[in-house]
């Protein structure tokens, strides 16, 4: 499996005895998880997130000051974060068995008629799609559930420390047929162009604060730092628009795509024009992942400080 992959140069030879250890690990990892009835995995998984709330103390802490800032009206903020903790801990555990969810017929995912019709509306267009998900639910598991249904599906992940865990993770991420582009590539924006060429969906996340590209857009009362490209490429393209997410609805998933109208151009010069839609666009998605966040708080990824850059 790591035959032909370049270790980076500047390791040490410790650094190199140490991630070969931890490649081994979560590799050995993978295995057991595969081979142990989904019950149990998910509930260890589920118990993993419950002792990261107690023992990560920083992270804890962080997300409980912006949950009460962003969301006052909560009763029981640290009982919404603990159940966060308990989301994504079974969500890390439910990757090593996303097969499960990826047939067609599978009863782990629910994808109705309105998505799939949202979607191949879109798709008639001829245009790639700019599909937007944010950090909540599986979204790891978002694009490919419609890539598995037959719908071309690309996204952009970022490469890990280590190439091998890279190539162990995009084994998982490219199982329903998805194909995964990375940060960093040299042609990666020849790819993506080729992409949208082709008329395919291209699925991005844009509900944190990166160092790329971005404008400050309202986010639950605040201006929050958010990047821009994806609605830059979407508006220059003028090609159709869908939100959506994989939401947690007991122990299967909602998938569900909508589309998204393009806001109207204001007049001015083209580059202006084409920078103000796409502001404009981009406060519309982060304003119906500020909807879709308040109506399953504990899904999103409070963990990331969302606010760390103000104007």
């Amino acid at each position: 499996m790591t035959q032909g992959i370049e270790l980076p140069s500047w390791w040490t030879p410790w650094q190199r005895r140490k991630n070969t250890l931890i490649f081994h690990a979560a590799r050995f990892a993978m295995a057991l998880a595969r081979a142990m009835p989904f019950f149990v995995l998910a509930s260890l998984g589920a118990f993993g997130g419950a002792v990261g709330f107690v023992f990560s103390v920083r992270d804890r802490r962080r997300a409980l000051r912006q949950i009460r800032a962003a969301m006052p009206e909560l009763k029981h903020p640290a009982w919404t974060v603990l159940r966060m903790f308990v989301h994504l801990g079974r969500t890390g555990a439910e990757f090593a068995k996303i097969d499960r969810y990826l047939t067609p017929s599978s009863r782990h995912v629910v994808f109705d008629e309105a998505t799939r019709r949202a979607l191949d509306d879109a798709r008639a267009e001829g245009k790639g799609i700019l599909c937007i998900t944010p950090h909540l639910g599986n979204w790891e598991l978002y694009a490919q559930v419609a890539a598995a249904r037959g719908y071309p599906c690309a996204t952009v992940a970022k490469k890990t420390y280590d190439p091998r865990l890279t190539q162990l993770i995009h084994a998982f991420r490219t199982r329903g047929g998805l194909v995964v582009h990375y940060r960093g590539d040299v042609d990666i924006l020849a790819t993506l162009q080729a992409r949208f060429d082709e008329g395919g969906f291209l699925g991005m996340l844009i509900d944190q604060d990166t160092r790329v590209a971005s404008v400050f857009v309202p986010f639950f009362g605040r201006p929050a730092s958010t990047p821009i490209v994806p609605a830059w490429i979407a508006v220059l393209r003028q090609a159709p628009v869908v939100f959506g997410a994989a939401v947690r609805e007991g122990g299967r998933y909602r998938v569900f795509f909508e589309r998204v109208p393009m806001p109207e151009a204001p007049a001015g010069s083209e580059y202006f024009t084409g920078l103000t839609q796409a502001t404009a666009l981009t406060a519309e998605l982060t304003r119906r992942t500020e909807a879709l966040i308040r109506r399953h708080p504990e899904q999103w990824v409070w963990l990331h400080d969302r606010w760390k850059r103000q104007p």
